[in-house]
């Protein structure tokens, strides 16, 4: 969850007028972190929808594609 903090630096930036490199090192945050908070933030503002749906939304709007490969096991059933 983004704290209030958080999405005060992210609205702010958009009206920084400057480059996020530079508005992310003034305040000594890290580029990855910011735009991670800014998807975030995005993600909530642009479709107000149900907690449960966003929650997953913004689990992948944050996942990388290494970890999208599932690994399946497969497992003997016998039937009976």
């Amino acid at each position: 969850m983004l704290t209030t903090k958080q999405v005060v630096i992210v609205l702010s930036s958009f009206q920084s007028g400057t480059t996020i490199k530079r508005f992310c090192a003034r305040r000594g945050i890290p580029r990855s972190s910011f735009y991670r908070w800014r998807r975030l933030v995005l993600v909530r503002l642009s479709d107000p929808i149900s907690d449960k749906q966003r929650l997953s939304q913004t689990k992948a709007a944050t996942r990388s594609p290494k970890k999208d490969k599932v690994k399946t096991k497969y497992y003997k059933c016998r039937i009976r």
